[in-house]
C-alpha cells in the first residue's frame, strides 16, 4: 500500500500519534448516516459524494472530547490524522458501546493463569481466532470504516503498477495452491531438473533457469485451465472438502457448438 493509502486497520482510535497520514476520500451519501460533521458535497457529483478529509485542518469540529470544540488555526492538532472515531463519528457511523474491535460475544474457556483481561495493548493485533474469540463486529469501529466502499476498494502499489502497464491483477485466493496455475508450472519444473541435476548449488544454478525455459507451452496451457476450474468451483460455492469433487465434474463436462449451416445456406 501507498503511504497515504486508506487503510482501517491502520487507524488508531485517537487523533495524532504514529498513524499514517492519508489521503482525502469521497463518499457516497448514501454510506453516511443523516447527521454528517466537516464533510461537504462534491459539486456536481453523481451519484452525490461527501469528501472527507482523513487530517484536520481549521474550522474542522473536534468530535472525540467530551465537549466539541472548533479548531482554530495553530492548534496543535491541525494537520494530524484524524482517528478512527473522529472519521466514523464525521460520517455519522459511530455508534455507543463501540471500541476498536468490537466488544466480546463468546471466548474460549479461560485458564487459571488467564485473568479475562488483555496483557499487551488492547488496540494490537491478536489473533481471536485461534483464542475462541467471536466479536460483535457491528459495533467495531474498525471493521465499518473497513466496510466503506472507499476502504473496500483501495488498490496496492502492486495493482496500481500493473494497470498502468495496461495489465489486470487478479488476486487468488489464500492457502489455495490448486488455484494458482505458477504451481503446477514450477512443480512440474522441479520434477524435470530431478532428473538432470546431482542436487549441488553450482549445478542447480546452471540447470534450474534453463529447465523452466524448457517448458512446454501446452503445460502451460493445461496448468492454467486446471486453475481456473478450481477457482470456477470455489465461485460457485464449493468449500475445501467439496471443490475437488466439482473440479472433477467440471472436467467431465463437454461444450458441444451449435451446428453450422452449410455453405448453401450462407446466402
Amino acid at each position: 500500500m501507498d503511504d497515504d493509502a486508506l487503510n482501517a486497520s491502520k487507524l488508531n482510535a485517537n487523533p495524532g500519534g504514529k498513524q499514517p497520514k492519508m489521503r482525502d476520500t469521497e463518499i457516497p451519501v448514501t454510506e453516511c448516516g443523516p447527521k454528517v460533521r466537516n464533510l461537504k458535497v462534491v459539486p456536481s457529483s453523481s451519484p452525490p459524494r461527501y469528501v472527507q478529509s482523513m487530517v484536520f485542518k481549521a474550522g474542522d469540529v473536534l468530535l472525540t472530547e467530551k465537549a466539541e470544540r472548533v479548531l482554530k488555526a495553530g492548534d496543535s492538532l491541525i494537520d494530524q490524522a484524524k482517528g478512527a472515531v473522529q472519521v466514523a463519528k464525521e460520517c455519522d457511523l459511530y455508534k455507543k458501546g463501540m471500541s476498536m474491535k468490537g466488544p466480546i460475544l463468546k471466548t474460549a474457556q479461560t485458564t487459571e493463569d488467564d485473568d479475562g483481561f488483555d496483557d499487551e495493548d488492547p488496540d494490537a493485533d491478536d489473533d481471536d481466532e485461534e483464542k475462541g474469540v467471536v466479536r460483535d463486529l457491528t459495533l467495531s469501529t474498525i471493521h465499518v470504516l473497513s466496510q466503506r466502499s472507499d476502504f473496500k476498494n483501495e488498490k496496492c502499489k502492486l495493482e496500481k503498477t500493473v494497470e498502468q502497464m495496461g495489465g489486470r491483477c487478479v488476486w487468488l485466493p489464500k492457502f489455495h495452491a490448486c488455484c494458482n496455475a505458477i504451481e503446477y508450472v514450477w512443480g512440474n519444473r522441479k520434477k524435470a531438473n530431478r532428473k538432470t541435476c546431482d542436487f549441488k548449488m553450482e549445478t542447480l544454478r546452471r540447470t534450474g533457469f534453463k529447465t523452466i525455459l524448457q517448458v512446454d507451452p501446452t503445460f502451460v496451457q493445461k496448468a492454467f485451465r486446471k486453475a481456473r476450474n478450481f477457482m470456477s468451483a470455489l465461485r460457485g460455492g464449493a468449500d475445501v472438502l467439496t471443490m475437488f469433487k466439482q473440479v472433477a465434474k467440471i472436467k467431465k463436462e463437454r461444450y458441444v457448438s451449435h451446428r453450422r449451416p452449410a455453405p448453401a445456406q450462407y446466402e
